[in-house]
């Protein structure tokens, strides 16, 4: 047999060889630990640290830089909120406060006195003034009515011994002579009726209290608790702080010095001074000294007679006995003392005002 004849099978699979040996092998993958990469990464692992580093550091003081600014702010409200920090407030009522976060005070803690916007439930607001301590020689008063919108060298009626509004009808009268004599009316800030006399008319009522005898109105309260800032009042001095123990009788002092630089003004060359009328409503008496003092000053002094106080002035004025203290009385003895009579009305009440502001020497 033919050796040139070959098996097919055998003569198959040399062609399958060669073909194999004729195809390309798979290229060889670089080896990553090259003397060049090593060179390369050795040049920048140092350079990456860094970067992390850096990075790491700018993060940390982003992050101190967001907390100082988070207490910041929070100190920040904190202060803004009158706290009810003032007017004595109920400590379980305090959130309930309207009280807006406008300040006027660019350092209130360095400031003896600060001034706010107290919003009321139904939209009426008050200018807050809280004066921590009455008795400070930083306390400017010209400075403190100029801030608060209140002009001086003008009449004005302090309302004394006014309790609940009872009197509400009558007490009208007053707010009506204000309108006329372009007077300012000056109380204890509580609710007395005249309130909304004075806010339909546009008369200025300030209200004089130490913040810890009172409390802020609330969505829910009805006006009647005790000691509750009454709405309708133009402008609010508060004096003291919570735990104090400041009663009625600390704010008299600052109460006559506010009101003699109202009608007194600056007292420089072209200044005149107007005249002060005290009314004593009488429902109670916490306004016994500062009646003394209305007298002391030399003004007038209009009593209603038909009140508890009212009859005690009326028994010491005829010579009889009295449950007053020996310095009331003798005040009374010596003052420009009035009786307003149980049967006089609003409009009589209003006479009386307004020919004692006008006329009276």
């Amino acid at each position: 047999m033919d050796s040139r004849r070959s098996n097919p099978k055998s003569k198959r699979s040399q062609e399958e060889s060669k073909s194999s040996s004729r195809s390309p092998s798979p290229p060889k993958e670089k080896s990553s630990d090259s003397p060049k990469d090593n060179i390369i990464n050795s040049l920048l692992q140092p350079l990456e640290e860094k970067i992390q580093e850096e990075v790491k550091e700018e993060l940390r003081e982003t992050s101190k830089k967001s907390s100082k600014l988070n207490r910041m702010q929070e100190e920040e409200y904190q202060e803004n909120i009158v706290t009810p920090t003032s007017l004595v407030p109920v400590e379980s009522e305090g959130p309930h406060t309207f009280v807006t976060q406008k300040k006027e005070e660019e350092k209130p803690g360095e400031a003896p006195w600060t001034i706010n916007d107290l919003l009321f439930p139904g939209g009426k607001v008050a200018k807050l003034c809280r004066i921590l301590n009455p008795r400070s020689k930083d306390i400017k008063l010209g400075e403190i009515l100029k801030r608060c919108g209140i002009n001086e060298s003008l009449p004005v009626i302090m309302l004394a011994g006014a309790e609940g509004d009872q009197k509400a009808r009558l007490l009208i009268g007053i707010a009506r002579a204000a309108y006329s004599t372009d007077a300012v009316i000056i109380d204890n800030g509580l609710k007395s009726g005249i309130e909304q006399a004075c806010a339909r008319k546009k008369v200025r009522l300030i209200g004089v209290c130490p913040e810890e005898l009172i409390v802020y109105p609330t969505k829910a309260s009805s006006g009647d608790r005790l000691g509750e800032l009454s709405a309708g009042h133009s402008h609010l001095f508060i004096v003291g702080s919570k735990g104090d123990n400041m009663r009625w009788d600390s704010t008299v002092p600052l109460k006559i010095d506010l009101i003699e630089r109202i009608r007194k003004g600056r007292g420089g060359p072209g200044s005149f001074t107007c005249r002060a009328i005290c009314v004593l409503v009488g429902d109670n008496s916490n306004c016994l000294w500062e009646v003394e003092k209305a007298i002391k000053a030399g003004w007038p002094v209009l009593v209603i007679e038909g009140s508890p106080i009212g009859r005690e002035v009326s028994s010491i004025l005829k010579g009889g006995h009295s449950t007053m203290g020996k310095s009331f009385q003798e005040a009374i003895r010596n003052g420009k003392i009035f009786m307003f009579p149980e049967s006089g009305t609003a409009e009589h009440l209003a006479s009386a005002v307004h020919l004692h502001l006008a006329v009276t020497l």
